[in-house]
């Protein structure tokens, strides 16, 4: 009897110990379940994750290369810029230095034509003092003559001279005047 007592009671252990594993392992089953499920979810998570990786290294990968292709354009683009630019500055400093060649052409011959016009202006300058200088002595012979000095046919006579060399002075101050206006009329342009 205690002998069956004692087994009974190592029984009553035994179950109350089978009963504790048998909730123990209910519980771990039901947390090994609680885990595969969420080990599941975490399974779709990162095949859902690589695929939003392959997905996002190809957009990656796609700008990359759109980058690289924009990159070699900018630096084609700039290479032209720059080619551009040399070729605009040489033509620009062609057309500046040959303007300033026609300039200075145009430059040169108005200085000849200046220096022409000076050296017709000094010789009708002292054309114009030597016909003062014979006026002013026609003068002063005109009033050193006296009139019984003369006859008529001799007072005459000069004084057609004297007309005559008046009319030729008086053609060539005309000339000279035409002169004089042609060459402001040159220098005007």
């Amino acid at each position: 009897m205690i002998r069956n007592l004692l087994q009974s009671r190592e029984l009553n252990e035994l179950a109350g110990l089978v009963r504790a594993n048998s909730d123990a392992l209910r519980e771990q089953s039901a947390a090994i379940a609680e885990l595969r499920e969420q080990i599941s979810g975490m399974g779709k998570l990162v095949g859902e994750t690589a695929v939003d990786n392959q997905a996002l290294s190809d957009s990656v990968k796609k700008s990359s290369l759109a980058v690289l292709r924009l990159n070699d354009e900018l630096a084609s683009s700039l290479t032209e810029l720059k080619l551009l630019k040399t070729q605009l500055q040489s033509r620009v400093a062609e057309k500046i230095e040959a303007e300033f060649r026609t300039l200075l052409l145009r430059l040169e011959k108005d200085a000849e034509s200046i220096s022409r016009v000076s050296k017709e202006m000094a010789l009708v300058n002292s054309e114009a003092v030597r016909m003062r200088q014979e006026f002013e002595r026609l003068s002063k012979i005109s009033d050193g003559i006296k009139s019984a000095d003369f006859e008529l046919v001799n007072f005459s006579r000069r004084l057609q001279a004297d007309e005559a060399e008046k009319l030729r002075l008086m053609k060539q101050v005309d000339d000279l005047q035409r002169l004089v206006s042609s060459m402001r009329r040159r220098q005007g342009r």
